[in-house]
């Protein structure tokens, strides 16, 4: 007899894996997604083809679903890309411009990889609107352009077909509607697996072998029906390695904002296919992976416990995108400006270099995260204390993105206040192109705000925090602070970068110290407290004088102090030469 909800497995003894501690095999029941039994046995089977017979007609399902039943993804044909690919006869042809009105289009994210077999460019653009054969696809683009036809979606946009590659007008004119091509799109076809566009993702997965059983169960109504599932022996995997849990595309940096904007996704992993949408989360193998997905509302601003609105959604958004595989440094700000373009539309924030001017006392608490272990397929390499800033400019020096490699947040965390010491004067980037969300090409930001003056010492990367974040205990020494009685903590962006005389701190925020009472004689804390009010750990960025250019600063790290009292550390900062500081 068979429960609603309840999965079938028995533990059948000792397995061949003998090396392993898990070493049990068990047996389990399958069944396909429109057997009557499909709610009361969630395990479905793989079959090899993932475009024909049952998975064929479980992505339908999927599709059909989400489109009439789902509010939040309810479909509105809306107009096509600049160019888009006919996929509807037997010789494809680039439409250039596409037709007008409402169409239904799917839209292709991959990793390009090292595959350069088809790129258009304004050379061969006439070329590829007279027409061109599947087989002169690399194979990620035919298996897409087959999986448009079997779904019946008219029409697919490449971005490396749809766009002029080498055309600077073109890619920025194109790349500022990214936003609206994913978001816009039937459906996003996501190759997960596929390393390189020569690979191709419609692969025949490995097959289970089983054993056709017949089941008895009772219906709610009277009566017993007599129904055929799968029995199967499942040997136990090893845990997935690093490249199994995050695929290639998942590393991939312009991946990331395709998956956050796109209302449907089939992503094509190496053994199954999963589905999501702005509502469901499922797998092919029969599970509902999850009822939440990255989606756009993520990343948007919220209100924080103090009532003041907080871009941490943005933050952690960042947080995972510096930890991918990019390319090009000079892609950094492009890959993530269809996302900016959007919290902008929504909120009407100004955008300064992948920041935003409401928060940006806040946001400019970013520091380098010291990464050990990365994923697998990850072309970002671990950090290394010789790193150098880059010489040619990506960003200015305060935005996450003038550093190459992973960054975290302090602004992520909702107890941290600006101090009331610290003002946004003005903050302003030029952009060179078309997409104002895009590359810059110089920026600045001033700031009215005491500064504290520190001396480097010599450091050494020595605690287990130290080692994971980079931030170094006593490798400050402040002038205008008793040292014995805080602890300054730093964090330089490029450790090995030549700094010589005095560092300049901006104080911006301050958060209460968990848990954490204060006395002069013991660093670590003690058992009772000198006064009524909190101690506070309060950060701020260090700067220097950019060289040759006096009164004019970079920034070159950031730090903490802590434990101090609100009043008599503000106090304190009235004492301290006052100042508009410009940072580039």
């Amino acid at each position: 007899m068979l429960e609603e909800g309840f999965a079938y497995h028995n533990m059948c003894g000792q397995s061949e894996w003998r090396m392993q501690r898990t070493d049990h095999s068990y047996l389990g029941l399958f069944v396909d997604f429109d057997s009557v039994l499909a709610k009361r046995i969630n395990d479905r089977y793989i079959y090899g083809d993932p475009l024909a017979g049952l998975p064929l007609k479980q992505v339908q399902h999927w599709i059909r679903k989400c489109s009439e039943k789902h509010e939040k993804c309810f479909e509105h044909p809306t107009n096509l890309p600049t160019r888009v690919i006919d996929v509807r006869t037997a010789r494809l042809k680039l439409l250039d411009p596409s037709p007008s009105g409402a169409h239904q289009y799917a839209a292709l994210s991959h990793c390009w990889g090292t595959c350069r077999d088809f790129l258009t460019t304004r050379e061969n653009l006439k070329e590829r609107t007279s027409g061109f054969e599947l087989t002169d696809l690399p194979a990620t683009f035919r298996d897409a352009v087959t999986t448009a036809r079997v779904l019946s979606i008219p029409y697919l946009w490449i971005d490396s077909v749809c766009i002029l590659q080498g055309d600077k007008d073109d890619w920025e004119i194109e790349g500022s509607k990214m936003a609206d091509v994913y978001s816009n799109a039937t459906l996003c076809i996501g190759a997960s697996d596929a390393n390189d566009d020569a690979e191709g993702f419609l692969r025949q997965r490995k097959r289970i072998p089983t054993l056709d059983v017949n089941i008895i169960f009772t219906l709610p109504t009277p009566g017993r029906t007599q129904l055929t599932a799968r029995l199967y022996t499942q040997l136990p995997l090893k845990r997935p390695g690093l490249h199994e849990q995050y695929p290639a595309l998942h590393n991939r940096a312009w991946c990331l904002q395709e998956r956050y904007l796109s209302p449907r996704i089939l992503f094509f992993d190496r053994d199954n296919m999963h589905w999501e949408c702005l509502e469901d989360v499922w797998s092919e193998a029969g599970r509902r992976l999850s009822k939440h997905r990255q989606m756009l509302p993520d990343v948007m601003p919220k209100i924080d416990t103090a009532g003041s609105l907080s871009h941490a959604p943005w933050y952690n958004m960042i947080r995972e995108y510096t930890t991918r595989a990019i390319s090009f440094s000079t892609d950094k700000l492009p890959a993530v400006s269809a996302l900016a373009l959007r919290v902008a539309q929504e909120t009407g924030d100004e955008y300064r270099a992948g920041l935003w001017k409401s928060d940006l006392l806040r946001g400019l608490l970013w520091y380098r995260v010291v990464r050990y272990n990365f994923r697998a397929r990850e072309s970002a390499a671990p950090w290394d204390p010789n790193q150098q800033r880059p010489r040619s400019f990506i960003a200015p020096t305060w935005s996450w993105a003038s550093y190459l490699g992973a960054v975290d947040f302090l602004g992520i965390e909702s107890s941290l206040h600006v101090l009331p010491s610290a003002k946004l004067v003005h903050s302003s980037v030029v952009t060179p192109g078309k997409n104002q969300f895009g590359e810059v090409e110089s920026g600045y930001t001033t700031i009215l705000s005491p500064l504290l003056t520190f001396e480097e010492q010599p450091f050494t990367f020595d605690t287990a925090n130290e080692r994971k974040y980079g931030w170094t205990h006593d490798s400050l020494v402040s002038r205008d602070t008793e040292t014995d009685e805080v602890i300054i903590t730093s964090c330089f962006d490029y450790p090995n970068e030549v700094r010589q005389g005095w560092l300049l701190g901006i104080p911006l925020v301050y958060r209460n110290v968990a848990d954490r009472q204060h006395d002069p004689e013991n660093r670590e804390g003690s058992a009772h407290e000198t006064s009524e009010q909190p101690w506070l750990n309060v950060s701020g960025i260090l700067i220097m004088e950019k060289r040759g250019n006096e009164k004019v600063y970079e920034r070159v790290g950031c730090f903490s102090i802590e434990p101090v009292q609100l009043d008599p550390f503000l106090n304190f900062l009235r004492d301290l030469w006052v100042q508009e500081t410009q940072i580039v």
